[in-house]
């Protein structure tokens, strides 16, 4: 329940806050930094940043709105709201009913909430603010008003009645670097005795991680058995094995890196949070590539502020994907095994291995020469028949478009002229290239924005100027910025969010002419989707289904369903208008209009405001209980006997 509805102390909460802020606006006060929330610019989609506190500062100024639990700059400065949707805080067109618009203040933990349980803290990477789980005694997510430091801040001990002070995050973060110093710059002796060899149990115990892991390569497990692996095209879970170098890590303090003992044929890998592999080439320079390693055993990234996830039970190739930090979920909670043991002990193995491969090795060189001499004549004989220009190297093709499965996933229909005992089809698609599991089972990844349809896939004109890109993101992202538009036309999806990102104060928020990024988007759709064409022709072949953009993670609000089922699902909203226009249809589209304006995405009032988004909950939970389904088959074929 909120903080604020129906009880006495949230309502004196929202007094107190309403009361501190108002009229022209007041300073909200980190106790962590003493310094202040500020907005990058004046403009909507600006990033809420802690910034030093100056009281001539308009950027600075905030006003709460009270009975819309809602924080918020001033009209004269544009009086936009803040909004936790997407990777940062930042301000936006106030939104009715918008989730992540909605803020509380906790008076006695001096804390400003979300609707569910995240905290605004201000320590994050690059001075931007962030959202994390709340925590009783952390300063960082504590706050207060008024002109500046100086006047706001009232005693810590009235916010945290705690007999002993704890340490601020800086603090820590200080005494762990200290400490870890001391270790790696203590003097080893000169000689060293040999230890004596012992028996190593093939069930190797991890050990808790304290402050930073340990300067030796390691092996990174959630439960014993699967570790973190680097090989392939994306970091995954794989059986534990000692002597696999893509399973071997290396935390460096001095660059907050992960680093990879795997194959270096261009260059040590890194854990990167913005590669869609989790892997990239080291750069110190890189924020991406620092993480946080605590004595949670979360690994956190300090830019993205999430943490490395793996769901539980593991098994062979399970995705390791970046989660909110929750200490309380086991699927983040690491351990660090040693190797060095275990590479000793198979090192003498590996010695009598090489010898007795040496002859077998010869042999086998001798059958292949006398193979290679006796297919030379043949090998000629083909290539005088072939004689001519050498073929070209073709260029790899995009993924293909695969037929949709829509009756994979049911669930109640929500139309009031239906039969209310009616299943109907829901088709759940992510992010193309991370496969997640809704992706196998509806088989439409194809719906992504980020889906590559090849360089000249798609072609967006604006400002009468025509530009053809490799996927509706990169489109979108292009809108903004149409002088550079160039630029995106060969990006990855994600590669054109980056692109975007830094840009940023530069937008164009009229999306080049085609009114806002609702607007924007259905061209960007209309155009991927072109008639006649073949995706066209699949979006068809999904029939009546619902369309939901599911995503593992929340943040891409309002596009998608935010995970958790609160998300708006504007992409799959769109794509369900745009087929009912294509076929003729209103199947969806009476539905739609019945409690979202059609022109703009936003709710409606009325009786039926809320039908649209308990339909996405609806979807969503139907999409989570399939998954649940299927895992316990799978568990069952697996175990007959339980």
């Amino acid at each position: 329940p909120a903080l604020h509805r129906g009880a006495r102390a949230g309502n004196a909460a929202a007094d107190i806050m309403a009361a501190e802020m108002g009229g022209e606006g007041r300073h909200v006060v980190s106790f962590a930094t003493d310094e202040c929330l500020q907005r990058s610019g004046d403009d909507r989609g600006a990033f809420v940043e802690s910034k030093p506190c100056d009281k001539s500062n308009k950027r600075q100024k905030w006003i709460f709105l009270s009975s819309k639990h809602r924080l918020a700059t001033p009209k004269s400065q544009g009086g936009f709201c803040m909004d936790a949707g997407g990777q940062f805080v930042h301000t936006w067109d106030c939104l009715e009913g918008a989730d992540a618009q909605h803020w509380e203040y906790e008076a006695t933990k001096r804390q400003i909430r979300n609707s569910v349980g995240y905290c605004l803290e201000a320590n994050t990477a690059q001075g931007k603010v962030g959202m994390l789980p709340c925590s009783n005694r952390d300063e960082i997510q504590m706050w207060s008003f008024g002109l500046g430091p100086a006047e706001a801040k009232v005693p810590r001990t009235t916010a945290a009645p705690t007999t002993t002070e704890a340490p601020t995050t800086s603090e820590r973060i200080q005494e762990i670097q200290e400490t870890t110093q001391k270790i790696m710059t203590t003097p080893k002796p000169e000689t060293t005795p040999k230890p004596k060899k012992q028996h190593v149990s093939a069930a190797r115990k991890p050990r808790v991680p304290a402050g930073f892991p340990s300067e030796a390569y390691q092996q990174l497990t959630l439960d014993h058995k699967f570790c973190l692996d680097a090989g392939g095209q994306k970091a995954h879970m794989w059986p534990c094995d000692p002597t696999n170098n893509n399973q071997q890590w290396l935390f460096d303090p001095s660059t907050k890196h992960w680093r990879s003992k795997g194959v270096k044929s261009k260059g040590v890998k890194c854990l990167d949070s913005d590669s869609p592999s989790l892997s990239e080439v080291c750069d110190n320079d890189s924020q991406a590539q620092k993480w946080a390693a605590d004595s949670t055993g979360q690994i956190r990234s300090e830019l993205k502020q999430r943490c490395l996830f793996a769901k539980l039970p593991n098994s062979n190739g399970t995705a390791v994907e970046l989660k909110v930090c929750d200490p309380k979920l086991q699927d983040e909670i690491w351990k660090y095994m040693d190797v060095q043991a275990k590479e000793s002990e198979s090192s003498g193995t590996m010695d009598a291995i090489i010898v007795l491969t040496i002859p077998v090795f010869i042999l086998a060189l001798v059958f292949i020469a006398l193979y290679v001499s006796c297919a030379r004549k043949p090998t000629t004989a083909v290539q005088k028949k072939t004689s001519g220009p050498p073929t070209s190297v073709q260029k790899p093709l995009p993924p293909q478009i695969t037929d949709p499965k829509p009756s994979a996933i049911r669930f109640c229909d929500p139309r009031p002229n239906s039969n209310q005992s009616h299943d109907v089809d829901v088709v759940a698609f992510g992010f193309p290239g991370r496969e997640e599991p809704w992706d196998e089972l509806s088989s439409a990844s194809w719906l992504s924005n980020s889906f590559d349809i090849g360089a000249d896939g798609m072609s967006l004109e604006a400002h009468g100027v025509k530009k053809s890109f490799r996927n509706a993101e990169a489109a979108f992202q292009a809108l903004k910025f149409w002088p550079v538009a160039q630029e995106f036309c060969l990006l990855s999806g994600e590669e054109a969010k980056q692109k975007s990102q830094q840009l940023n104060g530069t937008e164009d928020f009229d999306f080049s002419g085609y009114g806002c990024k609702w607007d924007g988007m259905m061209a960007v759709l209309s155009t991927k989707f072109k008639s006649g064409s073949k995706l066209d022709r699949a979006l068809e072949k999904t029939g009546d289904a619902f369309l939901l953009y599911h995503t593992s993670e929340k943040g891409d609000q309002p596009w998608s369903d935010n995970s958790d089922g609160l998300g708006s699902n504007w992409l799959g909203m769109q794509l369900m208008l745009l087929r009912d226009k294509r076929t003729g249809w209103r199947r969806w589209t009476s539905f739609i209009e019945s409690s979202v304006d059609k022109a703009t995405g936003n709710s409606l009032s009325g009786s039926d405001a809320n039908s649209w988004q308990d339909a996405v909950r609806s979807a969503r939970n139907a999409v989570e209980a399939e998954l649940l389904r299927q895992q316990d088959d799978e568990r069952e074929s697996n175990h007959p006997l339980l």
